[in-house]
């Protein structure tokens, strides 16, 4: 007998009957999950034949920012085949992040100073913003704070925001930023009326009808499109730095397949 308070109705995307949309959504987004795993499989050789330079901090942060990107593609797919479009999308739009200064550092070493100043800006405004707010520190603590930002400016270190468009325009990636990236950040990433219509069941006129809450076939493929992107990126820039007959190989079958449906899509769109 089915137990219904382990239902998705009872417990939303934590119920074990999760798995059997995973399987509906696997099933009917098969070409592009297949591509996902096969791009996983690419970036995982890449992981794995990788040396981490600790006395090139460059070389470093490009290694980490790699890994970083690698764990929010696999978050996403695993999201995706869930039916959490939304949520995938949101992490989606953090990988093209790494992916926008991963390309940067590569083309560019002395975005590096722009990273590491990006970093001081973001420690320091918190710092401020901690110390400032209404947070109530114990005071010891307050005084730690306190000695950080001193420390800090006693340094002469200049912290400024990083701006993630130039990070793009850096990488080569301006059109993905303007394309992809500006879109995840208004229809998933914001809490945007877009957004929210997510959640939102309406009629053939487009009225509300009640809310809607759970997986959901309908952009799945979209939004493995984006997220298929992100790593096709990521793994091309990275196999310029590590080569290997067999990655060369299987990152052509998937540019070639990536290509391809990529046309598929846009002729469906056009349909």
């Amino acid at each position: 007998m089915k137990d219904r308070h382990m239902s998705i109705d009872e417990q939303g995307f934590l119920s074990p009957e999760i798995a059997a949309w995973i399987d509906k959504h696997r099933s009917e987004n098969r070409a592009w999950f297949s591509l996902a795993m096969n791009l996983n499989l690419v970036a995982q050789q890449e992981l794995l034949l990788l040396e981490v330079p600790t006395e090139d901090h460059n070389a470093l942060c490009a290694v980490l920012l790699f890994v970083r990107g690698l764990s929010s593609f696999q978050a996403a797919i695993l999201l995706a085949e869930r039916g959490m479009t939304q949520d995938a999308r949101t992490i989606t739009r953090s990988c093209f992040e790494s992916v926008f200064c991963f390309g940067a550092l590569l083309n560019d070493p002395s975005f590096l100073d722009k990273f590491e100043k990006g970093d001081v800006h973001g420690k320091k405004t918190f710092a401020k913003a901690v110390l400032e707010g209404s947070s109530r520190l114990e005071a010891g603590d307050a005084e730690k704070v306190s000695e950080f930002l001193n420390d800090l400016k006693q340094s002469g270190e200049n912290g400024a925001r990083l701006n993630i468009e130039q990070a793009a325009k850096s990488a080569g990636l301006e059109a993905v930023y303007d394309a992809i990236y500006r879109g995840l950040s208004n229809d998933a990433a914001h809490p945007s009326l877009i957004a929210l219509k997510r959640y939102c069941a309406v009629d053939e006129n487009n009225e509300f009808k009640g809310l809607q809450f759970g997986p959901d076939v309908k952009d799945v493929e979209e939004t493995l499109i984006h997220s298929c992107t992100a790593c096709w990126h990521l793994v091309v820039r990275m196999a310029e730095r590590v080569e290997h007959p067999q990655i060369k190989e299987k990152l052509d079958q998937c540019s070639e397949e990536y290509k391809r449906l990529i046309e598929v899509a846009k002729a469906a769109d056009l349909a």
